[in-house]
């Protein structure tokens, strides 16, 4: 097996990581894929343990591992985002005139206009998703031409510091 894939990359028949999305029609056929895939994880079975590799302990390098990376935090923020939206329709259509806090089994929708907070010319809303225990920030922007701008973002328990979801 060795011989005929010396390395691991040597089995890509798309041309890049299995875990990368694509959108265009493969050239192969699906039978080809599970023979090759099959081929892998002989591969990397084999690749754990021997010997002539025990002391390599990763098997995907730095830049394989930064790819990974980058499509687990599209992937986050994406469920993230979709989260977020579905909690404020939430929050849109079952919050009462006087109260402007909302909860439910799902989400906890807390209005950031405390006076403690920085000033902001957008509305900004905190939502915890219980399910996966993460922390959000929704906020958008009513601008003078009749648009609405709306941002997401990853926050912590605090809704103190937060990072731009990816798109």
């Amino acid at each position: 097996m060795l011989e005929t894939f010396p390395n691991l990359e040597d089995f890509d028949l798309v041309g890049t990581k299995h875990f990368v999305l694509h959108d265009d029609k493969p050239i192969w056929g699906l039978d080809e894929a599970v023979d090759r895939y099959k081929e892998i994880s002989k591969f990397l079975v084999l690749d754990r343990f021997h010997d002539q590799f025990a002391s390599r302990a990763l098997l995907f390098g730095d830049q394989e591992l930064e790819i990974f990376r980058k499509r687990m935090r599209a992937y986050r923020d994406r469920r993230l985002r979709d989260d977020l939206k579905i909690a404020m329709t939430c929050f849109d259509k079952r919050r009462d005139d006087q109260e402007d806090f909302y909860e439910d089994n799902e989400y906890q929708v807390t209005p950031l206009w405390q006076p403690h907070r920085a000033f902001s010319p957008e509305d900004q809303f905190g939502i915890f998703y219980k399910k996966l225990n993460e922390y959000g920030v929704y906020s958008f922007f009513a601008a003078d031409d009749d648009k609405t701008y709306h941002s997401y973002y990853r926050s912590d328990a605090s809704f103190s510091n937060q990072s731009v979801l990816m798109p």
